[in-house]
């Protein structure tokens, strides 16, 4: 009888102790995708008008019906800002685009995101 709460119990804790090692990993392929592709992007963020502000960029990458991942780039870094410190000009332009449900961004470089979208 003990045994059979024992198995279940170090699946449960070995599956937990991965999932620090899935997330970097799932950090670094995307951060490697985007590295190898950086100049398409920098390519359609040079179209950008200079004149709109704040200059937000969304290359979704797909993913499942319930969630998505991709590539932000805001040239203002409000992205990164504590949820809700965001201005309003901002949170207007996001309202319109993937981030409109909401975001868990991770930092690249140079104003870009890999970034996680839950719709």
């Amino acid at each position: 009888m003990d045994t059979v709460a024992v198995v279940p119990t170090a699946v449960i804790i070995a599956m937990v102790s991965f999932l620090p090692i899935l997330h970097v990993g799932n950090y670094i392929g995307g951060a490697l995708r985007f590295a190898l592709t950086q100049a398409d992007y920098d390519k359609e963020v040079s179209l950008l008008p200079i004149d709109d502000k704040p200059r937000i960029r969304i290359f979704n990458w797909g993913g499942m019906i319930w969630v998505s991942r991709g590539i932000v780039y805001d040239d203002s870094d409000e992205i990164a800002l504590p949820k809700g410190q965001q201005s309003k000009a901002w949170l207007d332009k996001a309202r319109l685009t993937e981030l409109g449900c909401g975001w868990d961004e991770h930092r690249l470089w140079s104003h870009y995101y890999l970034v996680s979208f839950p719709c």
